[in-house]
């Protein structure tokens, strides 16, 4: 598997592949205006099924949300999240990360790796178990490679 996040804002598109065929496909937002999601390759290197997500202390724009379900972090203070508190999917709404509708946040959970053990709420990456890789572009722009190793 391995995920396409399309940042054009005609298109705002999340696409999850399995080799060359795509087995899910839907609407997304990304950072809203004063805001950035970073282009490049990465790797998902952690998921759990409740998060809380809050702004840096001091940000202009604050914000703090408990256990936002179905997050999965693949570069420091970002990831592709479900958002319950807006349905502006298929335009930037975000304060950076991915967003998603929480039934789609679900799909793209079950589909990637690390894969989610029975009864577990949280898993990272190992050496033996990696995370899906993920590339963030717009358009031709497809930013640098980073993806993040287990530590």
């Amino acid at each position: 598997m391995w995920v396409v996040v399309e940042l054009v804002v005609e298109t705002q598109m999340l696409a999850v592949y399995k080799g060359s065929n795509i087995q899910f496909l839907t609407l997304m937002s990304t950072a809203k205006k004063g805001h950035r999601t970073p282009l490049g390759t990465y790797q998902i290197y952690d998921k759990s099924t409740g998060w809380d997500l809050g702004s840096l202390d001091g940000a202009e724009d604050a914000y703090f949300m408990e256990r936002v379900p179905y997050v999965m972090h693949y570069y420091p203070r970002y990831a592709i999240h479900s958002a319950f508190w807006h349905d502006d999917f298929g335009f930037p709404a975000s304060h950076g990360c991915i967003n998603l509708s929480v039934k789609d946040a679900r799909t793209v959970f079950d589909l990637v790796s690390p894969t989610l053990p029975d009864g577990w709420r949280f898993v990272k990456q190992t050496d033996v178990h990696s995370g899906t890789v993920l590339r963030v572009r717009n358009g031709e722009k497809t930013g640098q490679r980073k993806r993040i190793k287990p530590k």
